[in-house]
């Protein structure tokens, strides 16, 4: 709760008004967890999945995914989709000499 107060303090003095209405209408407080197995892994572990559906997080999502949206970043490592990396292959793969993998886990 001091978390949401702080956050609808912030919004009322930069005039959000409308955001801060649908904050306080919000129906959760908390986020939710929800359980899914892993069935192509070894044992089946299960996958924690987290949900911010009918929450007051949601409504400060939204509303920061939408600014953030508006502004273009020029990065040249940025891959929009696989496609263009496919079609790189094609034009350039002749010439690549090397190359790597990652695998992130544990984030």
């Amino acid at each position: 709760k001091t978390t949401k107060r702080a956050i609808l303090t912030i919004l009322e003095k930069n005039h959000q008004g409308g955001l801060c209405s649908k904050i306080k209408a919000a129906k959760n407080d908390q986020l939710t967890v929800f359980f899914s197995a892993k069935t192509h892994k070894e044992g089946s572990p299960f996958r924690a999945i987290i949900s911010e559906r009918n929450t007051w997080q949601a409504c400060v999502s939204k509303f920061l995914s939408e600014k953030i949206n508006l502004v273009s970043v020029q990065d040249p490592f940025r891959i929009s989709n696989s496609e263009s990396v496919i079609s790189f292959l094609k034009e350039k793969g002749n010439i690549i000499v090397s190359g790597f993998s990652m695998d992130v886990q544990d984030m």
